[in-house]
């Protein structure tokens, strides 16, 4: 999605991964801008930045945890493609004991038209 960008928690300015992560971006076309690092703040400022977000795009194979309670906390969608292994289901548990297992998706290509709709 052309307006979308990538937001990551950022621990501290001389983070290595930082300029590593931007270069990887710049080589395929990417604009480095995109990638928004969130640095770290008290817990309350934190969780008000998910009123920014659209869409919490869970990692794979291994879920977020604590960062995909505080999405649904703050009241921010999560969308997750269910693993095989407890790493991998933390989000899908979430998701299901709130009542949002259409958040779900079992393959790549259910994620992709998931999050693309």
């Amino acid at each position: 999605m052309p307006d979308s960008v990538l937001w990551l928690l950022a621990r501290h300015d001389g983070y290595p991964a930082i300029a590593n992560l931007r270069a990887e971006a710049h080589k395929r076309g990417i604009d480095s801008s995109r990638i928004v690092f969130a640095w770290s703040r008290p817990n309350a400022e934190y969780l008000g930045l998910y009123r920014h977000a659209d869409l919490f795009l869970d990692t794979w194979p291994y879920n977020a945890h604590t960062t995909a309670s505080d999405a649904l906390w703050a009241g921010c969608p999560l969308l997750t493609l269910r693993g095989e292994t407890f790493a991998g289901r933390v989000a899908a548990s979430l998701l299901t004991a709130i009542g949002l297992p259409d958040l779900i998706a079992d393959s790549v290509a259910a994620c992709e038209e998931k999050r693309l709709r």
